[in-house]
């Protein structure tokens, strides 16, 4: 081999190494002990009740051990109340989470959770490795009739299933494998992964081909990685099965429409939109097909499965699982004796005999012998749990804790109520997010800030052109032109801050000339509220905004307001003197004439007082 080729093929084998074993590009924890960790013991309990086993314990997070901590359903405080259980730093259990009600809750999207599930509690809870991870591969029901589903690492079911009695060399990793990629925001992944989630014997991906091993993804001794022009030369290639090009017909249907929409955004033509084509991992059509305004389940070569759709309001429900099993248990001479919805899912609720009992979007029965009007998640793992385990919301209190660490260039968008907005971009990356969490939405992908209109979550007509809103557009050239300003060391210049909410309307005040004024989320001025700038900390415009609010929904306003549009704490109606808080809330209706209201206020200036 000549120096040139050698290098060639070193270079593509440092990709594919690169892509398959990523940890060997990344620093991982080093172990005080020259010894490493003994072993990852399956037992994962500790001596003392208030002691819990950790897999990343002692020796820098390397190994296991056990921790002391808060247990399920402590009370751990206001402070540590967090809605990114994935980040938080967390008085309770591991597993646990400091949720709603400031106690510790359980933490689905961890599997140490499991751990803490009450015996008898739920019918079927998932299985962790011994690192304490969820496990690729997990299994329901018996061995004649149940089956294997593949599982992110954060728990949620992904590509890939078998029978039980056919699971024996059932990995996963491939499904596995592409999950991690697309939530890392590779949009144009094209591993293929068998109907079980292993990988298929010939990869090709990054511009790379390779014969792999199908429980690993890793190459097959013996052979040597290409690049994908010469995928035809190797060993694994049949010309029969693989044909003339890698990509599957719904993978090409998708990529063509992925680079059009691109050439599209970059010639400015933003307001062409594609139906999104869903594609199995291993190629084949998804779930479902959208035609229209109705999502129509599919089977994997793309034929509805009758009569399932829904319409593209309720898409996020919809996952087909109940239609697609009555396919297959008919390939495979079974009968499916379960009901499905009309949208394609399992009803959680089913009747055999007379008799009602609850199955979960797998099919499979949690709970038995229920009487009417039962709601099923509750026998659910995960299900019942994700509404409470975490605070409503989160979209605030989260863009909160990074401004008061510093981070005055957070654009995430919240609801009116605080929970997150469907579409979501920060830090120079787009994603689809869930409502409570802001995590990315099961089935989409995180991409780059240029690719945002590629989301399906984005709509122009809601969306238009640009994810930020007025408000914040002026707020971010404000800040930038002042950037410019201290880098070339001009550091005298200052501007009013323009304040905005948290879903990107203008703020409750503005100032001009030395005066505050209150506003609404248009930025116009609400009616003479104004207070001097010096003054500015004092002021919350809440009265002020709540006189509007009140009058959009046709409710009285009976409160007083101060010339600055705050509250006035002390209150007089028909003579009847009473105390409300800053939010407008009766405190007290015992107060004496000229009595302060401040003392029956937390937080007011009484208590700031030395």
């Amino acid at each position: 081999m000549t120096p040139t080729m050698a290098k060639s093929w070193t270079r593509w084998t440092l990709m594919l190494l690169a892509l398959f074993n990523p940890g060997a590009t990344e620093q991982i924890p080093s172990c005080a002990s020259v010894f490493g960790c003994l072993s990852y013991p399956v037992a994962t309990s500790c001596p003392d009740p208030d002691e819990f086993w950790s897999p990343t314990a002692v020796l820098g997070g390397c190994c296991p051990g056990c921790v002391r901590a808060l247990p399920l359903g402590t009370p751990c405080g206001d402070a540590f109340v967090t809605q990114t259980p994935e980040t938080s730093v967390t008085p309770c259990a591991p597993g646990l989470v400091c949720g709603l009600g400031s106690v510790c809750r359980l933490n689905t999207g961890d599997c140490l959770s499991t751990h803490h599930v009450p015996p008898d509690t739920f019918d079927w809870v998932p299985q962790c490795d011994s690192r304490g991870r969820f496990e690729p591969k997990q299994c329901r029901g018996d061995q004649l009739n149940g089956r294997c589903f593949c599982y992110s690492a954060e728990g949620e079911r992904i590509f890939g299933s078998s029978w039980r009695n056919q699971a024996q060399n059932m990995t996963c990793a491939c499904s596995r494998r592409r999950a991690e990629l697309e939530a890392e925001g590779s949009f144009d992944v094209t591993l293929h992964c068998t109907p079980n989630g292993n990988y298929e014997q010939l990869q090709c991906d990054r511009g790379v081909c390779w014969c792999a091993d199908s429980q690993t993804g890793s190459q097959t001794p013996g052979t040597r990685a290409v690049p994908e022009d010469l995928w035809n030369l190797l060993p694994c290639y049949n010309e029969t099965l693989h044909g003339t090009q890698y990509l599957r017909r719904c993978e090409s249907v998708a990529f063509a429409q992925i680079l059009q929409r691109k050439q599209f955004i970059i010639r400015g033509h933003t307001g062409v939109t594609f139906t999104n084509t869903l594609c199995g991992y291993d190629g084949s059509h998804g779930r479902y097909l959208v035609e229209g305004q109705e999502a129509a389940c599919t089977w994997q070569d793309g034929t509805k499965i009758d009569p399932y759709k829904t319409s593209l309001q309720t898409l996020a429900a919809m996952n087909c699982n109940c239609a697609r099993d009555e396919k297959l248990f008919a390939l495979s001479g079974r009968t499916l004796e379960l009901a499905c919805e009309g949208n394609g899912n399992y009803v959680p609720l089913q009747s055999r005999n007379g008799v009602l009992f609850c199955v979960d979007p797998d099919g499979f029965v949690v709970a038995k012998n229920v009487p009417e009007q039962t709601n099923c998640a509750q026998f659910i793992f995960g299900a019942s749990l994700c509404m409470n385990n975490l605070p409503h919301k989160a979209c605030s209190r989260r863009r909160n804790k990074l401004e008061s660490e510093g981070r005055f260039d957070v654009t995430l968008h919240c609801t009116q109520n605080g929970n997150y907005e469907e579409l979501q971009c920060d830090s120079g990356l787009c994603w689809c997010a869930d409502e409570y969490t802001g995590s990315v939405q099961l089935g989409t992908t995180v991409v780059h800030e240029s690719l945002w209109q590629l989301l399906p979550c984005y709509n122009s007509t809601l969306h238009g052109e640009s994810y930020l809103r007025q408000c914040e557009s002026a707020s971010q050239a404000q800040k930038l032109i002042l950037k410019k300003f201290n880098t070339r060391g001009t550091v005298g210049v200052t501007f009013n801050e323009i304040p905005c909410d948290y879903d990107g309307a203008y703020g409750r005040y503005k100032v001009e000339n030395g005066v505050v004024y209150c506003t609404w989320r248009d930025g116009k001025k609400i009616g003479s509220f104004q207070i001097r700038s010096s003054m500015l900390s004092s002021v919350n415009c809440y009265c002020a905004r709540d006189t509007i609010i009140y009058k959009e929904a046709s409710i009285p306003f009976t409160l007083a307001c101060g010339g600055n549009g705050n509250y006035e704490y002390s209150q007089d109606q028909n003579g009847q003197l009473f105390c409300v808080d800053s939010d407008g809330f009766v405190v007290t209706t015992e107060v004496a004439p000229n009595e302060s209201c401040d003392k029956f206020i937390y937080n007011s200036a009484f208590y700031n007082e030395d």
